[in-house]
């Protein structure tokens, strides 16, 4: 199972260290992330279930920018959120589903 941690993302970047990314960042060379790729990664940060506070982190949106992506994974059917002491998300069956298809088509893009 490939992991969109965020040793994976500079790694899909090319760039190897956190100091080549602020570099990249001010010379305007880094692309910004898809917003297919932001999905797949609340994707996978929610298969075992996720506060927003943990997904906000681990994605690197701030709370405002979550709020639309996490509105549309659910009316889709591609999470649930369940109520316990803070709301949590969990990815859904077709959200695996989803989560699979984005990183076969991920896999054969950087295999080329």
């Amino acid at each position: 199972m490939l992991s969109y941690s965020r040793d994976s993302y500079f790694e899909a970047l090319k760039i190897r260290d956190v100091r080549d990314v602020t570099t990249q960042w001010q010379r305007g060379n880094v692309m910004k992330r898809s917003r297919d790729v932001i999905i797949s990664q609340i994707l996978d940060i929610c298969v075992k279930g996720a506060s927003k506070t943990r997904i906000v982190s681990q994605v690197n949106l701030n709370f405002r920018t979550i709020n639309p992506y996490l509105d549309l994974l659910t009316k889709n059917g591609l999470i649930d959120v369940k109520k316990e002491q803070t709301l949590i998300y969990e990815t859904t069956p077709r959200g695996l589903d989803l989560l699979d298809n984005f990183k076969q088509i991920q896999s054969e893009l950087s295999s080329t």
